[in-house]
């Protein structure tokens, strides 16, 4: 896929890496926000253990959008060259 978008240049390094390793991505994924729900339940009439959750909620979200970010900057580089 993208060979196309790169003709024939490398990819991006963070983009490299969100690749070879997508199992370790999904993984924390889950446990993340698998942590953050259980958490949340455990301990829902307390204040502190919720925050603490929202925190690794706030994670998980950080970790989605590295991903899009990194999934996206090939064709963003490629855009950016044709513009020129």
């Amino acid at each position: 896929m993208f060979v196309d978008i790169l003709g024939g240049q490398p990819l991006p390094p963070i983009t490299q890496m969100v690749l070879e390793n997508r199992m370790l991505w999904i993984g924390l994924g889950c446990a993340l926000a698998s942590a953050s729900l259980s958490m949340a339940w455990i301990y829902r009439f307390r204040s502190v253990p919720t925050l603490f959750s929202v925190g690794l909620l706030l994670l998980a979200a950080a970790q989605v959008g590295l991903i899009i970010f990194a999934m996206l900057l090939p064709l963003s580089g490629t855009i950016i060259r044709q513009k020129s």
